[in-house]
């Protein structure tokens, strides 16, 4: 580390906060476990998938949180053009393929594992049967 990088770090141990001149804070793995925040802090971003970090990262800050960002390589960029309405077997099939999301073999994955996804990511999602069709509704 260099002057600074030390300073701020001795800063941060003593005073449980960043110093005034700073608006952000990287936390590595050689102080995910060693520090305590206090003061003021809007937001945390964290950037690894390891849920164990991103719990200790989360935890350095003693306080309310009003924003966390977690890494997701999953997350999904949802076309607006397929919610609030009836996809039909073929409307599912094309969702999927825009979406472009695969398992592990890269293979495009199905409905199934898209509307599983979509669940996940805090969608709701009707199911529904016309003229002996089956549909799904999506919605935000």
């Amino acid at each position: 580390m260099n002057e600074e990088q030390l300073r701020a770090r001795q800063y941060i141990l003593s005073n449980k906060e960043l110093p005034p001149e700073y608006g952000a804070v990287i936390i590595n793995a050689s102080s995910e476990t060693s520090i305590s925040l206090y003061g003021h802090i809007d937001t945390v971003i964290v950037h690894t998938r390891e849920e164990e970090a991103q719990v200790q990262v989360r935890g350095r800050y003693r306080k309310d949180l009003d924003t966390l960002y977690i890494l997701d390589y999953g997350a999904i960029s949802f076309p607006p053009e397929f919610l609030e309405r009836k996809l039909f077997e073929e409307d599912k099939r094309e969702l999927s393929r825009l979406l472009g999301l695969r398992d592990k073999n890269s293979r495009l994955v199905g409905w199934n594992t898209v509307k599983k996804k979509l669940l996940e990511q805090g969608f709701t999602i009707k199911d529904g049967r016309e003229k002996n069709r089956r549909y799904s509704i999506i919605q935000e």
